[in-house]
């Protein structure tokens, strides 16, 4: 009998001892939610009324490029790419667009002080900083050629901006 009590003493203790050896730590887990990105046309470039073989521009800080309102995350760098339409379509015809004026952006809706953005092709802005708000303001200019014999009407296309915090 003095056998098992000192072979069960001996297991409680070597029992005590193995969980001597057993450590436990935590951490902390964190999210950063960010604000969504979106942005919205608010004005159409408009050209107006042009003449037969001229190729009239839309500068990006005048009044009638096309704006776009983008809000997203305060004070955080902005990418933006830009699709322009290859041509503007009146029905069957058509006349050729143009995107060689480079975009600009201000954090105020005021196309006339706008400043041109880190861009080296009208397609893309790199680096632009929203507000601390989180709003910025895109405005996009084009030119068009306007052939000598082409037809009357209303022509059309769409510009695409994609933008990326």
């Amino acid at each position: 009998m003095k056998k098992i009590l000192l072979v069960a003493i001996l297991i409680c203790a070597i029992s005590a001892l193995s969980f001597a050896g057993t450590a436990s730590t935590s951490a902390n887990v964190t999210a950063n939610v960010t604000a969504a990105v979106t942005v919205t046309n608010t004005l159409p470039m408009a050209f107006g009324n042009v003449t037969l073989g001229t190729s009239p521009s839309v500068l990006s800080n005048s009044a009638a490029a096309a704006a776009f309102t983008i809000s997203g995350a305060a004070n955080t760098a902005t990418g933006v790419t830009i699709v322009y339409p290859a041509t503007l379509v009146s029905g069957a015809n058509s006349m050729v667009f143009t995107s060689s004026v480079l975009p600009r952006t201000n954090t105020v809706a005021a196309a006339a002080t706008a400043v041109t953005t880190y861009s080296t092709d009208a397609s893309d802005v790199v680096g632009a900083l929203t507000s601390g708000t989180g709003a910025l303001f895109l405005y996009v200019g084009g030119q068009i050629a306007v052939d000598p014999a082409q037809a009357a009407g209303s022509y059309s296309g769409t510009i695409t901006v994609t933008v990326t915090q």
